[in-house]
């Protein structure tokens, strides 16, 4: 019979507070002298000493002064704690100074450095040295990988409904990210030139360093400036040309009916290349083209509308293929 296997109490109190219900963190590159660096989670010092506060209790049996005090004694205790045992590390923000256009710095910068100086201090960083346990869903996703690859792989054996079907999603995605990205850079603009604040929608949207998850969170995130006069001649300018585009743009659009001509004409012309595609495909994979066999130069059938010549798939894919019904 197996033994009861011991938790190491400072190591489960590292992951409680990586819990979803634990400390706020941020994930950023911890980058190296050289440039390089991994993705790691950190956390700050005053959100810790936030949580202790509280919940003060949360980690007495690994505190070891038992008596009540305050929750930036503990903090500090612990993180120290944290730092002996290697399941942290204290870190710095690579740009010291606001971005510009912004008034204050972010408050999750997106890249850190290791500091020499491993100390408590409650202003910083602390970045997490260990991986958290894998949950079902990691092990769910590893799984899937090899089903998707080879339903890739049978993607010209799909029916033409299932190709209709991803094309039509794919295209959905592709507009409704474009309009994202229109409305969130309309809404900063006309804020900024307005007012002089930063106002963004989906502030991580455009970010090669996040997550796909972690690109929509948060939401909004707004910045206000010191004054309204901040940057008066660019904003300015900025309303100049935005008005002028738009004057632009408005006196030279085509009339209703000719931009409805124009997407009736693109959808045929998308639906005709798919239809050529999966008729190639269907004449490949039936035709048996392989070297010596049937429709092969010199083999049998090799002779225009003879058996395996393919010329009796290059119809419609709806015309006895069991693919969509004829018409585009």
């Amino acid at each position: 019979m197996g033994g009861k296997v011991d938790v190491d109490p400072l190591r489960a109190a590292a992951l409680a507070l990586r819990e979803k219900n634990g400390l706020p963190h941020g994930v950023a590159k911890l980058e190296t002298a050289g440039g390089d660096g991994d993705r790691v989670d950190y956390f700050r010092g005053k959100d810790l000493v936030r949580y202790l506060r509280e919940h003060p209790d949360k980690f007495s049996n690994v505190l070891k002064d038992k008596t009540e005090r305050a929750p930036e004694e503990s903090a500090a205790e612990l993180v120290r704690a944290f730092m002996m045992k290697g399941l942290a590390n204290r870190t710095e923000r690579k740009f010291k100074r606001p971005k510009p256009g912004r008034t204050r710095l972010v408050k999750w910068p997106r890249t850190i450095l290791p500091v020499k100086d491993q100390v408590w201090d409650e202003p910083s960083f602390y970045a997490w040295t260990f991986d958290r346990p894998k949950g079902v869903l990691y092990y769910i996703t590893i799984a899937l990988i090899p089903l998707v690859v080879i339903a890739a792989c049978l993607f010209p054996l799909a029916p033409w409904w299932a190709r209709m079907a991803l094309v039509y999603f794919l295209m959905s995605i592709l507009l409704v990210l474009l309009g994202l990205i229109v409305l969130r850079y309309t809404l900063f603009t006309l804020v900024w030139v307005a007012s002089g604040h930063a106002l963004w929608l989906f502030p991580n949207m455009m970010s090669d360093q996040v997550s796909i998850v972690d690109a929509f969170v948060p939401v909004v995130t707004f910045d206000k400036a010191k004054s309204w006069k901040n940057g008066w001649q660019a904003r300015i300018a900025t309303a100049a040309v935005c008005a002028g585009v738009v004057w632009l743009l408005a006196s030279h659009t085509p009339d209703l009916d000719h931009l409805k001509q124009g997407a009736a004409q693109a959808h045929d012309s998308l639906f005709e290349y798919l239809d050529q595609l999966y008729s190639k495909d269907k004449t490949y994979l039936t035709s048996g083209s392989g070297a010596g066999g049937p429709g092969a130069p010199g083999g049998p059938g090799a002779q225009s509308g003879g058996p395996g010549s393919g010329q009796q798939f290059r119809g419609r894919p709806g015309d006895g293929m069991g693919g969509r019904p004829g018409g585009v």
